[in-house]
């Protein structure tokens, strides 16, 4: 059951569509794929991308990992997104940092006993163990191909 507000919404944009053929009769709560309105008329979305198209665009700005795709972020002055393999190492890399040069606090840090933090860098360490040498691999491939 839709509030008064979002009935009120909704007839507002089916006003907003205008003569766009099929889309007065909508019930509240109905709702008609991007591929059905492509085809009405009036609607403005005539000529738009396809579902195969819209998906290679995703694609081309997404970054495979771990068997899904991820956005990553683009961090000036770089032209591509980080890596996967960068972000590892970055967070590898800082907690070394922390070990090494700070090691009472690293040593308060892994405290199960004593810090909330502890649990959650030994889940880290134990993915990083698991995930960076299939993400090695993974990278060389890409490079050699």
């Amino acid at each position: 059951m839709m509030s008064a507000r979002e009935l009120r919404d909704h007839r507002r944009f089916q006003s907003r569509l205008g003569g766009a053929s099929g889309l007065r009769h909508l019930q509240p709560g109905q709702r008609r794929t991007h591929d059905q309105l492509a085809d009405a008329p009036g609607t403005g979305l005539e000529g738009m991308a396809t579902g195969d198209e819209r998906l290679a665009h995703l694609r081309a700005m997404t970054r495979s990992y771990r068997g899904d795709r991820y956005f990553l972020p683009v961090l000036p002055p770089m032209n591509q997104e980080l890596h996967p393999l960068m972000a590892w190492w970055a967070v590898l890399y800082a907690l070394s940092m922390l070990f090494r040069y700070q090691p009472a606090k690293w040593k308060l840090l892994i405290n199960v006993d004593g810090s909330q933090y502890a649990v959650p860098i030994e889940q880290l360490l134990e993915r990083a163990i698991n995930h960076l040498p299939v993400l090695i691999a993974d990278a060389i491939t890409e490079v050699s191909t």
